[in-house]
C-alpha cells in the first residue's frame, strides 16, 4: 500500500503559473493522505529577488541547485529541462528509494526519467502530463513532425505512458490517445483551488484588463496588443482610459516591451513576476481577464488555460482568445466570451460592455462544484490507493 510519494516538477509554489499550481494543489491534497516529499527548482522571482523564504510548506521540499532562465532561444530551454531532469535524477537514485514518483510533464526529460526508473530500478511512477509531447515542440518550430527525432520522441513518450503505473492528463481531447496507451488514465482538468478568496460585493473594481501567467511560446500576445492600441485610438472617453496590465515573466516578454514601445501604447504595462497570492490580490481589483493562445497549434485543441479559472476566482469577466470553445460546464457561469476567431470590433464591444455594466459574481464550491481541483482531485487519491 502506497504510503509516501515522491512528487517531481520544476515549477512549485510559491512560484506563479499553470504548472506550479496544479503542482501544489496535488501536493496539498495528497498531503492528507500520504507523506509527500516534493523535488523542485528555485522559483524565477525568488531568484530575482534573492530572497530565500520558501514559504510555509507541511511537507518536505527539496529545491535542486537549478538556475531557470527566461531565454529567448527555444534551443536553451529546452536544454535547461534536460538539466533539470538530470539533477532530479540524481537525487532520486539516493533518496525516497520507497516512495511512489509522480511526475509533471513537461518537461518531457522527466518522462524519460520515470521510464528509465521504471525500467531499471523497478520504480513504480504515476505520470501527470500537462501539454503533449512531442506535438507541442512541432507546434513552436523547433522540428517537424516529419523528422527522425520527432518520430523517436513519440515513440518514447508512449513507452512512458504505456509503463506509467496511472496517467493523469489536463485536456479531455487527448482521452483517447492516453486511453489507448495505458487504461488506467484519468482526465483531470486545471480548477480553482479550496482556499478562501476574501471577495466582497464592494471590493473596489478598476476599468483594467488584466493577463497573469507566463509569457510562453504558445501564447500569442499581437491580439492584445492590437486590442490596446484601438482602446487607446477609441473616440470614446471611457474605452481611451481602460488600461491592459500582464503579469508575470517569460520568453516573449522583451519581444512584447519592444512592441509596446514601437507601437507607442501608453496603456499597457508589464508588471511582475509575483506568487500566486500577490496575483490575487492583483486580479481582484479589475473588470475583465484576457487569454490569448496561438489559434494554429494543433497542440492546443481542447486546452482551458488555467488563468480563466484564475479569473473566475478573482470575479472577472474573461475574454478567451482560443483554438476551441470550452465545455459547456465552465461556460454555465456566464462569465466566459470565447473567441475561436478574432473578431476586435467584437471583442472592444465586449469590453466596453463588460466594463460599463460589471457586476461581481461569486464562483462557489457549492455551486459550480466541478470548477474546483478538490472534486478531481479524489479520484486521482483513489486511483493512487489501487496501485500495488
Amino acid at each position: 500500500m502506497i504510503s509516501k510519494i515522491t512528487l517531481i516538477s520544476q515549477y512549485f509554489p510559491p512560484e506563479n503559473g499553470a504548472a506550479a499550481e496544479r503542482m501544489g494543489s496535488f501536493a496539498t491534497y495528497l498531503h492528507e493522505h500520504y507523506e509527500i516529499e516534493i523535488v523542485t527548482a528555485q522559483p524565477i522571482h525568488m531568484m530575482l529577488s534573492k530572497d530565500k523564504h520558501q514559504g510555509d510548506y507541511p511537507f518536505k521540499i527539496v529545491r535542486l541547485p537549478h538556475q531557470k532562465k527566461s531565454s529567448s532561444s527555444k534551443y536553451m530551454r529546452l536544454l535547461h529541462e534536460v538539466a533539470f531532469a538530470l539533477k532530479a535524477a540524481k537525487y532520486l537514485q539516493k533518496k525516497a528509494r520507497n516512495s511512489l514518483l509522480l511526475y509533471t510533464t513537461p518537461s518531457p526529460f522527466l518522462a524519460m526519467v520515470a521510464l528509465f526508473f521504471k525500467k531499471y530500478k523497478n520504480r513504480s511512477y504515476v505520470l501527470d502530463v500537462r501539454d503533449l509531447y512531442p506535438e507541442v515542440i512541432a507546434d513552436v518550430g523547433i522540428i517537424s513532425k516529419g523528422n527522425p527525432i520527432y518520430r523517436l520522441a513519440s515513440r518514447l513518450m508512449y513507452l512512458a505512458y504505456q509503463n506509467a503505473s496511472l496517467i493523469s492528463f489536463v485536456n479531455k481531447k487527448w482521452s483517447d490517445l492516453m486511453t489507448a496507451a495505458n487504461q488506467d488514465s484519468l482526465y483531470l482538468p486545471n480548477g480553482i483551488g479550496d482556499y478562501p478568496i476574501r471577495l466582497v460585493n464592494s471590493d473596489p473594481r478598476k476599468d483594467v484588463i488584466y493577463y497573469s501567467g507566463n509569457f510562453g511560446q504558445m501564447y500569442d500576445f499581437s491580439p492584445i496588443l492590437i486590442i490596446a492600441q484601438k482602446l487607446q485610438k477609441s473616440p470614446d472617453p471611457k474605452l481611451n482610459a481602460v488600461r491592459i496590465v500582464l503579469i508575470g515573466d517569460g520568453v516573449q516578454g522583451e519581444w512584447i516591451r519592444h512592441q509596446i514601445a514601437e507601437m507607442e501604447l501608453s496603456n499597457i504595462e508589464i508588471i511582475g513576476p509575483y506568487t500566486k497570492s500577490e496575483v490575487n490580490e492583483i486580479l481582484k481589483t479589475g473588470k475583465i481577464g484576457i487569454v490569448s493562445l496561438q489559434l494554429e497549434a494543433a497542440s492546443l485543441r481542447g486546452a482551458v488555460p488555467n488563468k480563466l479559472y484564475d479569473y473566475l476566482e478573482c470575479g472577472l469577466r474573461t475574454i478567451a482568445i482560443i483554438p476551441e470553445t470550452i465545455s459547456q460546464e465552465i461556460l454555465s457561469t456566464g462569465l466566459i466570451t470565447v473567441y475561436t476567431k478574432i473578431d476586435y470590433d467584437k471583442i472592444i464591444h465586449d469590453i466596453d460592455e463588460y466594463i460599463s455594466n460589471y457586476k461581481y459574481q461569486p464562483i462557489t464550491i457549492e455551486k459550480f462544484p466541478f470548477l474546483y481541483r478538490s472534486y478531481h482531485l479524489k479520484k486521482l487519491n483513489q486511483l493512487i490507493k489501487n496501485i500495488d
